[in-house]
């Protein structure tokens, strides 16, 4: 179960946080670090790590957290510091049991200079319940050490982990790059060429099928021609052989009345 800004408020009250932490006048106000269901946590300590970019800081939170064995807490920080281009190693879930401030990597990837300063809100924290506490809790399991402190191993390693970065970032950024640029030249190169080879096999089909068409009209023409030439011819055959036999049938048949005698 999600903690809302009342049930944040009443385990504050129980000791979530024993220190560094200053209550507001009105913990249900608009700068309140309690908000509907979140709990903010602000900068305390900043370290820079052993490198020359200034751009890496480590932050220590200013308020210490002494979490009960049932509850669980997400970190992750607040739009209105990652909207300015702050990229943060999330403190991320912080267990039960738990004890100490909290830590993480800020890193500036803006174009404009985030200024850290003691008590500006850096991280929210959303707190759930659990069902049933931990069997052992994060303090127990740590032998009792609360967590936090910032060692040189941490400063060494962030030096390490983060200084190629950028280096990277435009690494990657310039192959993509290179890789779209190729694409779009071949894009060019292709497109004019398939436009021209489509247009040659158009120009060639329409070529070809006016010639069939002009080629089928004349033999279509022809065989008209030749049928109605035919037609002429039988008809008339026909009537010459009709003429043939009524001049036949004439000569064979005698005159009804035959002329009259010369005396």
């Amino acid at each position: 179960m999600i903690l809302n800004d009342s049930e944040i408020v009443a385990q504050i009250g129980k000791g979530l946080l024993p220190s560094g932490f200053n209550p507001p006048t009105n913990w249900y106000a608009k700068d309140s670090p309690v908000q509907p269901a979140s709990l903010d946590l602000s900068v305390g300590l900043v370290f820079t790590p052993c490198t020359e970019d200034q751009n890496k800081q480590i932050v220590l939170s200013r308020e210490e957290l002494k979490m009960p064995d049932n509850f669980l807490a997400i970190g992750f920080p607040p739009s209105k510091v990652s909207v300015q281009g702050i990229l943060m190693t999330n403190p991320g879930q912080v267990d039960p049991g738990y004890e100490g401030q909290l830590r993480f990597t800020v890193i500036n990837m803006g174009s404009q200079d985030f200024v850290l300063r003691e008590g500006d809100v850096i991280v929210s924290l959303i707190l759930m319940e659990l069902k049933k506490s931990a069997q052992s809790g994060w303090l127990t399991r740590h032998s009792g050490q609360k967590g936090g402190p910032i060692t040189w191993e941490n400063l060494n390693r962030v030096s390490s982990d983060f200084v190629n970065v950028e280096d990277r970032a435009r690494k990657v950024a310039k192959e993509a790059v290179a890789q779209a640029d190729v694409k779009i030249k071949n894009l060019q190169i292709w497109v004019p060429a398939g436009a021209a080879i489509l247009t040659l096999v158009a120009s060639i089909l329409v070529s070809w099928l006016q010639g069939t068409w002009k080629d089928s009209l004349q033999k279509v023409q022809q065989d008209i021609a030749v049928l109605q030439s035919e037609k002429n011819v039988d008809q008339l055959s026909k009537q010459v052989q009709e003429l043939q036999a009524q001049i036949k049938t004439l000569q064979q048949k005698p005159p009804s009345n035959p002329p009259p005698s010369k005396q």
